[in-house]
């Protein structure tokens, strides 16, 4: 059986793409121009191939074979990272995590503070000597697409921003759209308005931006500048930069159902085309209007907003955004590894392990393996290694990881299905499918598991 279509009936099953559409579309409505991006993105990413660096870009033939392969698989559950930047086009003032799953006919969004304070790896700094002839320490996240040059070089927000994301939540970007405020304006325009509440009174001026932000509270309708003034105003919030992030989800909601309505579909095609020169992003425009009556059957009651957790302070001197790592780890297992359907109830515990009883668990020795210590206690990749010899398999390498010490192991590999055979040895890992490792299987030793691997 396909075990990514495990316990799915068969009406669940045919939904799969038909969702991932759906999906695809509303989520750029959602990040800002979402009209454009993620329409592409079911095309070209998931329909025709992975867009792992540039425009046109022909895949290899390794590369040809795992997209062969996850087609095969049935499953679509990508996550795609949306920057909206200034007018400099260098800091990325919003930053956002969309999480397409055709499996649970779910989109989730996660908005990621500006102001989240970021310690640079070693490879972090690295890339960026490497790319600009300099290094970069202490930062917050929307300033290290500024050190990275993004506006003469959008691809380094790979290397830079998008690896510490990554970092952040434990899970692969699939792809990344980024867009400026003069699309965000012409995109509001071109649909007639957005009516939304506006929380409070917003007066702001700044010539240097060009921003002028006169704003009374209450239901309105705005246009361009207007909508760019209620997203970008953040001050008078008892939140600081997370209440600015609620009244940007506020928006989006509005916007959203506005992207619905039947005058605005009408009119998708022509504003997907005039607008996606102001879109830097790792996939090309294609063949994208054959999708977009699929938007009309999505519910927005499947669309899901979060906001990073944690809080904003000043500690050490500069205001930062600290994140609770607990409060995360649920919020990544609820948006990243959610399983319920839309519209059912969730599965009972006793059900939920009744299922994973049965799940099957796939034994092969011949994977490739790499096992790297996060934990911060000297020998644990050796002992891991010698461990999973005895029982038949072959780690080519062992190492420290590279990012430092994390708190929770995690066992990536290529196909999903063979790292269950894994958590015998590492029974609270984490399990995630990442096509582009070098290996079959990277294990990533966390301090949850230190003690029983001692």
């Amino acid at each position: 059986m396909d075990q990514n279509k495990k316990g799915l009936t068969k009406k669940q099953q045919k939904k799969l793409l038909k969702t991932f559409g759906i999906s695809a579309g509303i989520t750029l409505a959602v990040c800002l121009v979402a009209i454009i991006g993620v329409v592409i993105a079911y095309n070209k990413i998931i329909l025709q191939k992975p867009a792992s660096t540039f425009q046109n870009e022909e895949l290899s033939e390794e590369e040809q074979q795992k997209e062969d392969d996850r087609k095969g698989r049935g499953e679509i559950n990508k996550t795609i990272a949306v920057f909206g930047v200034d007018k400099d086009e260098t800091r990325t003032d919003v930053i956002i995590v969309v999480n397409f799953n055709s499996i649970t006919n779910k989109v989730k969004v996660i908005n990621i503070p500006r102001d989240t304070k970021v310690i640079w790896t070693e490879r972090q700094r690295s890339k960026l000597k490497q790319l600009v002839g300099y290094e970069w320490d202490i930062s917050k996240l929307n300033e290290m697409s500024a050190y990275a040059d993004i506006k003469n070089n959008p691809g380094n927000i790979r290397d830079i921003t998008i690896n510490e994301i990554e970092n952040i939540l434990t899970v692969p970007i699939d792809n990344y759209v980024i867009v400026n405020i003069e699309a965000f304006n012409k995109i509001v325009d071109a649909i007639d308005g957005v009516e939304v509440d506006v929380p409070q009174r917003m007066y702001y001026n700044d010539n240097s931006q060009d921003l002028h932000i006169d704003l009374q509270p209450g239901l309105q309708t705005v246009y361009g500048k207007d909508a760019e003034g209620l997203v970008r105003y953040r001050y008078g919030y008892a939140e600081g930069d997370v209440g600015r992030i609620k009244t940007q989800q506020i928006f989006l909601q509005a916007f959203a159902k506005k992207v619905m309505s039947p005058a605005i579909m009408n009119n998708l095609p022509s504003i997907i085309t005039s607008l996606f020169t102001y879109v830097k992003t790792d996939v090309s425009l294609t063949e994208i209007f054959s999708y977009l009556s699929l938007l009309k059957e999505f519910d927005l009651n499947n669309l899901e907003f979060h906001t990073l957790p944690g809080e904003g302070a000043s500690y050490e001197g500069p205001a930062y955004f600290y994140i609770d790592q607990e409060q995360l780890d649920d919020l990544v297992k609820d948006v990243f590894y959610d399983t319920t359907i839309a519209g059912e109830e969730p599965t009972s515990s006793s059900e939920a392990t009744e299922d994973s009883d049965s799940t099957e668990i796939i034994i092969d020795q011949d994977v490739s393996i790499e096992v790297y210590n996060a934990t911060g206690v000297r020998g644990l990749a050796g002992t891991l290694k010698d461990t999973l010899k005895k029982k038949g398999y072959n780690v080519a390498r062992i190492d420290n990881y590279s990012d430092g010490d994390i708190e929770e192991s995690t066992i990536y590999a290529k196909d999903k299905t063979k790292a269950n055979q894994f958590l015998e040895y590492l029974e609270d890992a984490t399990i995630v499918e990442d096509s582009s490792l070098e290996s079959d299987i990277k294990i990533v030793i966390g301090k949850n598991s230190a003690s029983a691997l001692q």
